[in-house]
């Protein structure tokens, strides 16, 4: 029963998979709504859901007639198994309490009774964090897949530290540092194999993007100020040009100047000194003034309000819903650039991308769907091709926007990208 026990332990103590619990204790629940209910991509949810049914909390059902027909549900066997091990240690509980086990009032932590820690205490310490230590990952990795993985190994490696952790740091601090050494560590075990760095923005890699639904919410949002900054550093071009820096310049950039950590707080975050620290941050800033276009390095930049750019990206969709070069032409900056991936096809300026899109577009009928990525304007290409009863998803098309133009599209074709919005893969007519 212990080895039970143990699984059952390990799998719950991530808050995302207890959430998961708690929203089958009402029933069982298709995936796609799962990910919805905990703020996660359907793809990240799945990784979630594997580590349940490990552990036997859940198990998954068809549904007949019913081609999405996967619901997932709670096993009951496994979790009176819990119970039951709650109710036998319970009574040895409350004869052996002792005044350690009491709320720590210095520190406002709760410490442990069961050698475990409290898990209710790390959860309500650490939850409020999860959504800006995922962006902190993303940052770092520039994959939304890899970022949830690493936040899962950070907050695991949290959870078998927080007996430990006395308050010396803020819960903010020390767990930043643990996700920095995690993310460092994934990035420097894989040196060789990354795409070369480049300061070129033709052959930079660009990082896959990120639903606006799974971006922190509330980031900035109470100085509208700070709500700028926040978009500009989430955006594909800033982030890709973050990949021109090493990854501890990287960690040292992010943590001082976008997290605003303190010297010290950073220089412990990379286990370096604090004049290493500085060095560091001088040599990431050169770079990014190197690999970023002026207005990129002078926030919050000439960039539009958001309900601007909806303005705009809703008249460059009915000019291409059109087929009307005259509309396009008025929204497309002349020296546009649009980079194709994964294929790496760049297309530069906007007389040609124009021509390009009447002569090579894919013959159908086409459904453009707004959304956002990044903190940008994105729109989710649909296509029927003929003969066809359904729409088709074809492609993402982030959009950049600066003064009233469109200067830079970033198009995704790869499903993988496209499942993680969450877009429907068929529209009807």
């Amino acid at each position: 029963m212990a080895d039970n026990v143990d699984r059952l332990l390990e799998a719950l103590a991530d808050p995302t998979r207890r959430r998961v619990v708690e929203l089958l204790s009402d029933g069982p629940v298709r995936a796609g709504d799962l990910a919805a209910g905990v703020g996660l991509a359907p793809t990240a949810i799945t990784r979630h859901l594997k580590a349940l049914r490990d552990a036997g909390v859940v198990d998954v059902q068809s549904v007949d007639g019913d081609a999405r027909g996967r619901l997932y549900r709670l096993r009951a066997g496994q979790l009176a198994r819990l119970r039951a091990w709650i109710d036998g240690v319970l009574p040895a509980l409350d004869h052996g309490a002792t005044a350690d086990d009491a709320p720590d009032s210095a520190t406002g932590d709760r410490r442990h009774v069961d050698g475990r820690g409290d898990a209710a205490a790390f959860a309500a310490a650490t939850e409020p964090l999860r959504g800006e230590l995922r962006l902190h990952c993303y940052r770092m990795t520039g994959s939304l897949d890899e970022s949830e993985d690493l936040l899962q190994d950070a907050l695991l490696r949290a959870w078998r530290a927080w007996p430990q952790f006395r308050g010396d740091s803020s819960v903010r601090t020390w767990l930043y540092r643990i996700t920095t050494n995690v993310c460092l560590s994934a990035l420097e075990g894989r040196r060789g194999q990354s795409p070369a760095r480049s300061h070129n923005p033709s052959t930079r890699p660009y990082p896959e993007p990120i639903s606006d639904q799974f971006l922190p919410t509330g980031t900035g949002a109470e100085r509208p100020d700070d709500q700028l900054v926040a978009r500009e550093t989430i955006e594909l071009a800033f982030l890709a040009a973050l990949r021109v820096l090493s990854p501890r310049q990287r960690a040292a950039f992010i943590l001082r100047d976008l997290i605003g950590l303190p010297a010290t707080a950073t220089a412990e975050a990379l286990d370096i000194s604090v004049a290493a620290t500085k060095s560091a941050l001088q040599r990431a800033r050169a770079a990014l003034r190197a690999a970023l276009s002026e207005d990129r390095m002078t926030w919050p930049a000439a960039r539009p309000s958001s309900a601007e750019e909806r303005a705009i990206t809703r008249r460059y969709i009915a000019a291409i819903q059109d087929r009307d070069g005259d509309a396009m032409a008025e929204l497309l900056h002349k020296d546009l650039r649009v980079t194709y991936l994964p294929r790496g096809l760049v297309v530069d300026g906007r007389a040609t991308f124009i021509d390009g899109s009447t002569r090579y577009a894919p013959t159908g009928e086409f459904r453009y769907v707004e959304t956002g990525a990044n903190g940008q304007p994105a729109i989710a290409v649909y296509l029927r091709p003929p003969g066809a009863t359904e729409f088709r998803r074809l492609s993402l098309a982030v959009l950049r926007v600066a003064g009233e133009e469109i200067v830079e599209i970033v198009d995704f074709s790869d499903p993988s990208v496209l499942e993680s919005f969450g877009l429907p893969a068929r529209l009807q007519p």
